[in-house]
C-alpha cells in the first residue's frame, strides 16, 4: 500500500490535501449533516471533499504546496521517475513539468519563502547530475509542444537556474528565510548550508546521519529540525557546529513537524505508531547561552480505535490542533490538551495558565497576599513608601510590625546619637564579653520610690559599671519614661524595674482614665501600690499566681517581679514576648557579672540559630551578625531589612563580605524588577555614602573628532569658574553640531571637579546613538523621538530611541529641578 500524507496550504486555513496514490483536495469547516461529502473528523468538525481525487500523476514521491497566493491551488508533486509536475488542482490539464537530464527519484521538494517563483528540488545521486536543483516556475516554457503527459499539450522546461551537489544525492531540502540561502541533506551522512548564488561550496557543513525530513521552524528563522532513524535532531543555524537538541526515539522516526502557532513545539511520529509525540522545549538563559533546553514529552493519541497512524499535520491557525490519517485512510482532528501552568513574577503576580489562556489571575491586592503576609509584597510596598531610607532613623518604625525589627530600629537611632564610637559592635562588645577582660560591676542598693522610710535591706540590688550604663542606653533605658507615648504597661513595668511604684500606680491610673481599652488597669494600680517592701508571704503568692495568669507580658512581669523572695528572675528575663530591649535592660540592671554573661551567651546562641534580628544588637554587625542575618533570610526570604540596616550600620568594612554584597545585588535587581528606580538609586547613594560600593571609574571619554584628545579641560584652577567649550581646547576646531538645532554642543571646563558642585541641566548634556553615531542636546532628542520613530538627521533610517534595551526609556520624561 502506497504511503499516505496530509500537507495542509500555506495560503488558505481550511484546505489540506491527502496524497498517495491519488491527490485529494478537502475543506476543514464545521459539521453539517446535509453534506453527502463530508468526511467525519471529529464530534464538531468534518472534512469535505472539494473536488474529484487527482490520480493521472503516477509514481509520486514528494508534494509542495505553491504559497503564491496568485496559484493558491498549485501543487509541485516529485516522482521516482525523475519529474517534477506543476499541477493547478484548479485546472488539472494545465500541468507542467520539470525534467532532468536522467531518471532518479525526486526525493524533496520545496518553494522558497521569499521568492517565491524559486522550486527546489533534491534527487537520488548520478555521477553526471547535481544532487539539488533551483527552477524559476515563471520562465517561459519554450520549444515544440508534447503530448506527452496528462493527455494535453506541455511545454518542455527550461533548464534550472541553479544547481548544487554535483554527483551528489539529496535526502531532503528546505529553503530558508535568510536570504537565497538553503539546507539541504547529503549523501546520507552530512547537512549542508548553501547560498544558491555560490553553489560551489556549502557555507557551512556539518557531519551527521539525521539528514531526513528538514523542517524549518515557521517561528524561529534560524531553527530547523532533522530526523534519522531513531533520532530527532533540532538544530541552529547561527551555531551550526552541533544539534542544540538531540531526541531518542524508541522506533524509526516517520515524520517531523514544527507546530505554526505555538514557539518551539515539535510534533514527530514514530513507525507502526498510534500516537504522535509531543515535545515542548523549554529553552534557560539567554540565547547564545551553552545550556542544553530541556523538553517536556508525551505522547498524543486520537480518539477512537486506531491501529497505526501514517501522518499527521498541524492545524496552521487552531492552536495545539492537529489532524492524523491512519494507515487505512481514516482522519481524525482533536486538540491536543495543554497542561495547566503556573506561573509567578517578580511583582507577586500568579496567572494559572492553559495554553495561551489565562484561567485564573490574582495580584499583591488579593486578599490571600494579605492573610499569608507574603513577604514580597511587603517588601514592594514599604519600599514604595520609602522605607528604609528616612533620615531620621525612627521614622523607619513606623513600616514595620514585627517588634523585634522596631527593636533593631529603635537601637540603631539609640547608637546614632550615641557619644560610644563603637556602640553599632553590639552589646557583647560594649559589655566586653568576646574579649579577654571581664566584667567588673559594682553592686548598689536601689531603694524603692515612695517608701523612703523602709529599711535599706528591702531596697533592690542593682549592678552598675560604664559599660552597663552604655549599654542600658542604647537599650532605651535612660530616657523619661513619662514622656514616652508608648504602651503604659510597659512603662509602668518599667518603672517598676526602677523601684518607682508611685509613678507606675500614676501611669495605669491615666490611663484607664483617659482609655476605654485601658480599663483594669486602675485595679492593677490599686493591687501594685499595696506593696510595701516586704509584703506578707500571702501576699506574694497571690502576686505570684496573679502574674502567671496575666495576658499582657508587661503585667505578668510587674506581679512576678513584685512576688518574688529571694527575687529570681529567670521568668523575666526569658520571656519572648517581652521586647529584647527590656529584657536585656533588666538583665544589665539586675544579673550579676557572672549570670549577665551567661544569659548573653545564652541568648546570642539562640538568636543566631533563629535568624532573629533582634540578635543584632547584641552581636552588632560581627562575623556573628552576619551568619544571624544569612539564617534570617533563609527562614523568612526577606532581604530588605537587612540591606537597610547595613545601609545604616556606618560599617564600610562589613558591607565588603562577600555574603553582604549578595544580599544587596539581590535587592537592587529586585527594586529593577519592580520599576522601583528612583528607589534604588536613593539607596545606592546611601550605601555609596558609607563606600558600601565600589567606585566605578570613568567609563565614557569625549574625544575631539580631529586631533583624538580630551574635549574636557583639566588644566583649570580649581577656582576657576565654570564656563562651556564648544571648541576642542587642544586643537581649536568646534564640538560637532546638534543634529536637532543644528548649534554646537558644550561641555563643561570644570566638571564634578566637587560633589558639591550642582549639574548641568539635564536638556543640555551631550547624548548619542551608539549604532548611527548621531547625536545632540538630550533635551532636543527626548522631544524629537517623543514625537518620531526614526533618527532626526536626513538620510539615516536608525530607530535610535527604540534601540534602548529598556522599555521604560521611550515614556522617559525629565524634569530639571
Amino acid at each position: 500500500m502506497a504511503r499516505l500524507e496530509l500537507l495542509w496550504s500555506p495560503v488558505h486555513k481550511d484546505y489540506f490535501i491527502l496524497w498517495g496514490t491519488e491527490i485529494c483536495l478537502y475543506k476543514f469547516e464545521e459539521k453539517n449533516a446535509l453534506k453527502s461529502q463530508q468526511v467525519s473528523l471529529s464530534s464538531t468538525n468534518a472534512a469535505t471533499l472539494v473536488s474529484p481525487p487527482i490520480s493521472t500523476i503516477p509514481y509520486m514521491k514528494c508534494v509542495a504546496w505553491c504559497p503564491e497566493p496568485e496559484n493558491d491551488m498549485e501543487l509541485a508533486v516529485g516522482q521516482t521517475t525523475g519529474r517534477v509536475v506543476l499541477l493547478d488542482m484548479k485546472d488539472e490539464l494545465s500541468a507542467r513539468e520539470f525534467v532532468t537530464k536522467h531518471p532518479r527519484a525526486c526525493n524533496s521538494l520545496s518553494w522558497s519563502p521569499l521568492e517565491r517563483r524559486l522550486l527546489l528540488a533534491g534527487f537520488e545521486k548520478h555521477r553526471s547530475e547535481f544532487g539539488a536543483q533551483v527552477w524559476d516556475v515563471n520562465r517561459s516554457f519554450s520549444a515544440p509542444r508534447l503530448q506527452k503527459y496528462l493527455h494535453t499539450s506541455v511545454n518542455p522546461a527550461p533548464e534550472p537556474i541553479y544547481r548544487i551537489g554535483e554527483s551528489d544525492s539529496v535526502q531532503s531540502l528546505s529553503w530558508t528565510k535568510l536570504g537565497f540561502s538553503l539546507v539541504a541533506g547529503m549523501g546520507g551522512k552530512s547537512l549542508k548550508l548553501f547560498d544558491v548564488r555560490i553553489p560551489s561550496k556549502p557555507e557551512k557543513s556539518i557531519g551527521t546521519r539525521c539528514v531526513n525530513g528538514i523542517t524549518m521552524d515557521p517561528l524561529n528563522d534560524n531553527r530547523l529540525t532533522s530526523h534519522g532513524d531513531c533520532i530527532v535532531n533540532v538544530w541552529d543555524l547561527r551555531h551550526f557546529d552541533k544539534p542544540v537538541l538531540s531526541i531518542t526515539a524508541p522506533k524509526a522516526v516517520s515524520k517531523v513537524a514544527w507546530s505554526p502557532t505555538r514557539p518551539n513545539f515539535l510534533g514527530y511520529l514514530l513507525r507502526d505508531q498510534s500516537s504522535v509525540g509531543i515535545c515542548d522545549i523549554q529553552f534557560c538563559g539567554s540565547a547564545g547561552d551553552d545550556q542544553e533546553p530541556f523538553t517536556l514529552e508525551r505522547d498524543i493519541a486520537p480518539p477512537g480505535e486506531i491501529t497505526s497512524l501514517v501522518s499527521f499535520a498541524w492545524h496552521p491557525v487552531l492552536e495545539s490542533r492537529m489532524i492524523t490519517c491512519s494507515i487505512s485512510g481514516k482522519l481524525a482532528d482533536f486538540n491536543i490538551t495543554d497542561r495547566i501552568t503556573m506561573n509567578w513574577s517578580p511583582t507577586s503576580t500568579i496567572a494559572w495558565n492553559h495554553g495561551r489562556k489565562v484561567l485564573k489571575f490574582i495580584d499583591e491586592s488579593n486578599r490571600c497576599y494579605v492573610r499569608d503576609e507574603d513577604i514580597i509584597v511587603q517588601m514592594k510596598s514599604r519600599a514604595t513608601q520609602g522605607y528604609g531610607l528616612k533620615v531620621d532613623v525612627n521614622e523607619n518604625v513606623s513600616f514595620i510590625n514585627d517588634p523585634d525589627i522596631q527593636s533593631v530600629w529603635k537601637w540603631m537611632a539609640n547608637c546614632n546619637n550615641s557619644e560610644y564610637k563603637q556602640a553599632i559592635k553590639g552589646i557583647r562588645f560594649s559589655l566586653g564579653i568576646d574579649s579577654s577582660e571581664n566584667l567588673k560591676s559594682e553592686s548598689i542598693l536601689l531603694p524603692w520610690s515612695g517608701h523612703t522610710s523602709l529599711d535599706r535591706s528591702v531596697a533592690l540590688r542593682t549592678y552598675k559599671s560604664p559599660q552597663r550604663e552604655e549599654s542600658l542606653a542604647l537599650c532605651g533605658w535612660d530616657v523619661d519614661l513619662e514622656a514616652q507615648k508608648e504602651d503604659p504597661c510597659r512603662l509602668a513595668c518599667l518603672a517598676i524595674f526602677n523601684a518607682q511604684i508611685d509613678k507606675a500606680a500614676r501611669i495605669l491610673t491615666e490611663a484607664a482614665r483617659h482609655s476605654p481599652k485601658y480599663n483594669g488597669l486602675d485595679l492593677i494600680a490599686v493591687a501594685i501600690s499595696g506593696f510595701n517592701g516586704e509584703g506578707t508571704k500571702l501576699w506574694r503568692d497571690l502576686c505570684f499566681l496573679q502574674g502567671k495568669h496575666q495576658t499582657n507580658p508587661y503585667i505578668r512581669s510587674m506581679f512576678l517581679f513584685l512576688s518574688y523572695e529571694p527575687l529570681k528572675f529567670n521568668d523575666i528575663v526569658e520571656d519572648s514576648e517581652l521586647l529584647i530591649c527590656d529584657r536585656l535592660g533588666f538583665a544589665l540592671k539586675f544579673l550579676p557579672d557572672a549570670v549577665l554573661t551567661t544569659f548573653i551567651d545564652t541568648l546570642s546562641a539562640k538568636f543566631i540559630e533563629e535568624g532573629n534580628l533582634a540578635g543584632l544588637i547584641l552581636t552588632g554587625f560581627s562575623k556573628d551578625g552576619i551568619v544571624l542575618i544569612q539564617n534570617y533570610i533563609d527562614r523568612t526570604g526577606d532581604v530588605q531589612n537587612p540591606v537597610l540596616l547595613l545601609a545604616h550600620n556606618g560599617q564600610a568594612d562589613i558591607l565588603e563580605n562577600p555574603g553582604t554584597e549578595t544580599w544587596i545585588q539581590s535587592y537592587r535587581c529586585l527594586l529593577d524588577e519592580w520599576r522601583l528606580w528612583s528607589y534604588r538609586a536613593q539607596l545606592d547613594v546611601r550605601l555609596n555614602q558609607l563606600n558600601a560600593l565600589e567606585k566605578i571609574p570613568q567609563q565614557v571619554f569625549l574625544s575631539c573628532n580631529f586631533c583624538s584628545k580630551s574635549v574636557v579641560p583639566s588644566n583649570l584652577s580649581k577656582g576657576a569658574p565654570k564656563q562651556k567649550v564648544s571648541t576642542c581646547p587642544s586643537c581649536g576646531k568646534p564640538l560637532p553640531r546638534c543634529s536637532i538645532c543644528l548649534f554646537y554642543v558644550s561641555v563643561s571646563s570644570n566638571p564634578m571637579r566637587s560633589s558639591k558642585n550642582q549639574m548641568a541641566q539635564f536638556d543640555s548634556w551631550i547624548s548619542w546613538c551608539q549604532t548611527c553615531r548621531h547625536g545632540g542636546h538630550a533635551g532636543h532628542l527626548l522631544q524629537w523621538f517623543s514625537e518620531e520613530g526614526e533618527c532626526p538627521v536626513s538620510g539615516c533610517d536608525c530607530r535610535c530611541m527604540s534601540l534602548d534595551t529598556s522599555p521604560a526609556m521611550k515614556a522617559l520624561k525629565i524634569t530639571d529641578t
